[in-house]
């Protein structure tokens, strides 16, 4: 279930998983089903995971920036 489409945003990959995970609460999900969604989920919860690092580094070079 890879996204070939542009790059989402944080606020879209949270909903997104928040989506996923209230999937696989529900009781009629199968097997198959259900381990796509668990990948798919492990996927946007690793995008989401990289943007926060990025703009982690982000804010840390802009407090170097302006602590000279």
């Amino acid at each position: 279930m890879s996204n070939t489409q542009d790059p989402k945003s944080f606020e879209e990959l949270v909903e997104n998983a928040k989506d996923i995970i209230t999937r696989l609460g529900q009781s009629d999900i199968n097997l198959k089903e259900g381990l796509e969604l668990y990948k798919s989920g492990v996927e946007t919860l690793k995008k989401a995971q990289e943007m926060l690092e990025s703009a982690k580094l982000e804010f840390e070079e802009i407090g170097k920036s302006d602590d000279k």
